[in-house]
């Protein structure tokens, strides 16, 4: 079942974490170097108080609508082509195209769209998490629509692969009751990837934020990272533009194509059947219908950034970095950052 924001899945509760069967337990301590991080896309700002980053939905945010595209899609051609059968084969038969009407437009529209709106509309833009490292907390919205928080050091994180027909890998988290060792809260963070090597190079980013900091992680010489793919990757290089606010037309456009950075199979694949397209419009629809999450006032006070901070990262790194899926690489604009 859908949870209330409708999103999928609803995460059980009031269990034991080894009764999700994960793939792999995380530790908090960083397990790998830095040059060996990979943002994967779902950093939205960093800087010395706290680094955001976005869970699994954000990536595929406007694909369900995609769907419903898909079906109204061929609703509409197979409506065309009967029509054109009936006047150029035979007589028109009013009550024979009616019926076939009435019939697609319950299987191809009415039915696709009872199970398919929700999940990507009248929700939130995105579900943010945020990693505050000054105390040690770790901040994120769940699938109610309610802002929880937990101590870094005393919840728990695994890799798991949810019964999905991609099966796709993904970082929970769980806040735990204390005594009973319960979940009681659970986040998905970053994007199902099928891979859990790729997991854990996004997780070590997170650790070696939480333990040392941003400076291994912040692009400081832009020039020293041209033409070398895991260096750039292995920092804040890309930033989602959506803080406190709705994602522009253009950059949903962008970041639907970014979801097929790592081959060009599937971007032309997903160009040709249509899909990117349709992506795309039902990503921009999603974005529109969806409110801005805002962080309460209790969080934000526990989140103040230094006025000097010398680390900050946002969207203004995406005008030194272009990631074109179309070619699969990374294309440096602007080798000058201000620091």
């Amino acid at each position: 079942m859908p949870t209330s924001v409708g999103q999928w899945p609803k995460y059980r509760k009031n269990i034991l974490i080894n009764k999700l069967n994960p793939e792999k337990n995380l530790q908090q301590s960083p397990r790998i170097d830095a040059e060996h991080c990979n943002h994967l896309f779902a950093i939205t700002q960093m800087n010395s108080t706290f680094l955001d980053v976005e869970n699994k939905f954000y990536t595929h945010k406007g694909h369900f609508n995609a769907q419903n595209l898909y079906f109204l899609f061929f609703f509409l051609i197979s409506m065309i082509l009967i029509l054109i059968y009936q006047i150029s084969v035979e007589r028109f038969n009013i009550i024979y195209y009616f019926s076939a009407f009435l019939g697609g437009s319950i299987f191809f529209v009415i039915y696709p769209l009872f199970f398919n709106y929700k999940p990507d509309n009248n929700n939130f833009t995105h579900f943010p998490i945020r990693f505050n490292r000054k105390n040690q907390r770790v901040y994120f919205l769940d699938m109610q629509g309610k802002f929880q928080s937990g101590n870094w050091q005393d919840m728990k994180f695994c890799i798991v692969q949810p019964n999905s027909f991609q099966g796709d890998y993904e970082i929970w988290g769980f806040i735990l009751n204390k005594e009973s060792q319960l979940i009681e809260h659970t986040v998905a963070i970053g994007p199902p990837v099928p891979s859990i090597e790729l997991l854990e190079s996004f997780w070590g980013m997170i650790c070696i934020y939480m333990a040392e900091g941003p400076e291994k992680l912040y692009p400081k010489d832009i020039k020293s990272l041209e033409n070398d793919e895991y260096k750039i990757f292995s920092k804040v290089t890309f930033c989602n533009d959506i803080v406190g606010k709705k994602e522009s037309r253009e950059f949903s456009y962008y970041r639907v194509d970014i979801n097929s950075f790592g081959s060009k199979f599937f971007y032309y694949l997903r160009f040709l059947i249509l899909e990117s397209v349709f992506w795309k419009w039902g990503r921009v629809y999603a974005m529109w219908d969806c409110k801005v999450p805002m962080w309460p006032e209790s969080i934000l006070n526990d989140c103040t950034i230094d006025k000097d901070d010398p680390y900050i990262v946002n969207a203004d790194i995406n005008r030194h970095f272009h990631y074109d899926a179309k070619s699969r690489k990374v294309y440096i604009k602007d080798p000058d950052i201000e620091n």
